[in-house]
């Protein structure tokens, strides 16, 4: 309470300039028994009282005198001013001023004694109904079935409820008072939420063991005092034993699981490699597995394909897998060389005629080879090399899902997957208007790219084992590959890819006289020691500039390696230092492709 809560507003008030015989007249006749002594501006400079002024006169005190000579002195308290802290100073008067000085009121000793008797009642009323509240809600937190554990700000514990004694095994006599880090260093505690709290200043939870053997989940919450400190934590736990060991038992099923589909996994893989080996599809290297599971997932889905790649990396043997493995497979498999058919008979070829169409046609009429794969899938090999006039007409089929015959007035309605595929650059080729942007974007709806032979080296001594096979139970013979011979074919460039590797080997089985095929046997440019040591760097087809350095490099790191295996030899041979030499070894040796290398240095 503040003393400006029991003053009196309107005290009897004299101008200090009155003289005594002014004051006692003034007092007489108010009836005043004293009154406050103020200044011109208002400000108490003390009191007097009527009797004093009385006595005053009668020892002969000047009738003229002022009443600021005889005011007696009282004590000034500010009107904020809380009355616990007032001193009265023995006087029965106090004057209250505002903060300026100026005087609002005066009070009484009894006014601030019944004050205070006032006060300290209602504060012993306070004290008791905290003192209930505080006994209830021990009550409450003591009926609660979770455990609940209170701490201080400093992480020292203050109280815990008897679900917890239940719990965790602790007794509050021996808890009581002690510190959170001491419990769980002395083992009784596996971990606190405390702890954390304080660290983290944020609610957590955590795992914690305990004396008992149950496993409690236990979470901490901060509570913050005006300033923002950490004024106490409240934790609150429960028993997860039996959750911790479903989630346990969970955990060794999920293991177990893992188990088996590793195996699972393992086998899948291997009737994988079954089904390609009788598909003639030889599978080793990371790079082919990619484009053999794409494959397999685009076979599923019923979209266009376009196969990339350079010439003889085996586009048409994907583009069959694509059919064989998907749900046209018991249709037709038509293959449409888009570079083997004259341009003069490309679109009668393509889409067929009517009788009378053109000279030379059949009274009968021809169905064309898109029609004949009605209910199947339609392969465009070479899409590349189709002219720009055929192109719009192929982008209307794709679109409308039906073709026209030359010289016919009805539509034909079609059903068929068309997969094509490519060894040029058509994004080049759009930007050269060589062909139609839309009809790359309707043909490559899934993109498989294959890289060439020379960047899946790992590939290779299973491809020419095969093909040695095939020709050996061709041709009734029973050739094999030395180890030294196989070394010259691996570390040859292929830039005819399998189509050159397979020729290769029907060669050499049809020509090699002996049963062991050895690097004399070769033809020169095959042979390991004289391509690596005197043969000059060779690109075997015209290729953009850049991609034209690319290679050349390849073929620098990959054949200065085989010389050293050591690439500070490396660099010390090409004049390059040794990082540099590291990383072109890291890059080339392992069989990045010159497409993949393009973009890499583009990163």
């Amino acid at each position: 309470m503040l003393i400006r809560e029991i003053i009196n507003y309107d005290p009897p008030v004299l101008n200090e300039n009155k003289t005594l015989e002014e004051g006692i007249e003034i007092l007489s006749q108010r009836n005043w028994e004293w009154a406050i002594i103020t200044d011109n501006q208002g400000c108490p400079v003390g009191y007097i009282r009527k009797r004093h002024l009385f006595e005053l006169k009668e020892i002969g005190v000047s009738s003229e005198t002022h009443l600021s000579n005889l005011a007696k002195k009282l004590p000034i308290v500010i009107e904020e001013t809380s009355i616990e802290t007032v001193n009265a100073d023995g006087s029965d008067l106090i004057v209250v001023v505002d903060q300026k000085g100026k005087m609002v009121g005066v009070s009484t000793r009894a006014q601030l004694i019944a004050a205070l008797q006032a006060e300290c009642r209602h504060l012993r009323g306070q004290l008791e109904t905290a003192r209930m509240r505080n006994q209830e809600l021990e009550a409450i937190l003591e009926s609660s079935a979770d455990s609940i554990y209170v701490t201080d700000g400093n992480g020292v514990t203050l109280w815990f409820n008897s679900a917890c004694e239940r719990l965790t095994g602790l007794r509050r006599s021996e808890v009581i008072g002690k510190h959170m880090r001491e419990l769980v260093e002395r083992g009784m505690l596996s971990d606190s939420g405390t702890l954390h709290v304080l660290r983290e200043r944020k609610t957590c939870s955590v795992l914690q063991d305990v004396m008992t053997g149950k496993t409690l989940l236990v979470t901490s919450t901060p509570v913050f005092d005006e300033n923002g400190n950490i004024f106490r934590v409240v934790s609150n736990s429960r028993d997860v034993t039996e959750m911790v060991k479903e989630m346990n038992q969970l955990k060794k099923q999920v293991e177990k699981s893992q188990e088996l589909l590793e195996r699972y996994t393992t086998e899948l893989e291997e009737v994988r490699a079954r089904q390609m080996r009788m598909e003639n599809v030889v599978v080793l290297s990371e790079e082919m597995r990619k484009v053999w599971e794409t494959t397999i997932r685009a076979a599923r889905i019923d979209a266009t394909v376009l196969i990339r790649g350079e010439s003889g990396v085996g586009k048409e043997v994907i583009a069959k897998m694509l059919h064989k493995n998907g749900p046209r497979n018991r249709g037709p498999f038509i293959k449409i060389n888009c570079a083997s058919i004259p341009e003069s008979l490309l679109e009668s070829e393509l889409f067929g005629y009517e009788s009378g169409a053109f000279t030379g046609a059949s009274n009968k009429g021809k169905a064309g080879l898109i029609e004949l794969a009605n209910k199947g899938t339609l392969f465009l090999d070479e899409i590349g090399e189709l002219p720009l006039s055929m192109q719009a007409k192929l982008l209307q089929v794709i679109q409308d899902h039906r073709v026209l015959r030359l010289g016919g007035t009805k539509y034909v309605d079609l059903d068929i997957r068309i997969i094509a595929a490519t060894n040029r650059d058509l994004e080049e080729m759009i930007s050269q208007g060589q062909f139609r942007e839309d009809l790359f974007y309707r043909l490559n709806v899934i993109s498989i790219w294959i890289p060439p032979l020379r960047s899946r080296r790992d590939d290779i001594p299973a491809l020419i084992h095969h093909f040695v096979n095939k020709f050996n139970e061709k041709y009734s013979k029973n050739k094999r590959i030395s180890p030294e011979t196989l070394d010259c074919l691996v570390t040859y460039s292929w830039p005819g890819n399998i189509r050159e590797l397979e020729n290769l080997v029907e060669q050499l089985v049809i020509l090699t006289e002996d049963d062991l095929i050895l690097p004399i046997h070769l033809p020169m440019r095959f042979r390991l020691p004289e391509r690596i040591n005197k043969s000059p760097l060779i690109l075997y087809e015209v290729i953009p500039y850049r991609q034209a350095l690319l290679e050349m490099e390849r073929q620098l790191y990959s054949k200065a390696f085989q010389l050293h295996q050591n690439s500070y030899k490396v660099a010390d041979l090409l004049k390059v230092s040794q990082p540099t030499a590291a990383r072109k070894i890291k890059k080339y040796v392992r069989g990045l492709s010159v497409d993949e290398g393009i973009q890499n240095e583009d990163k």
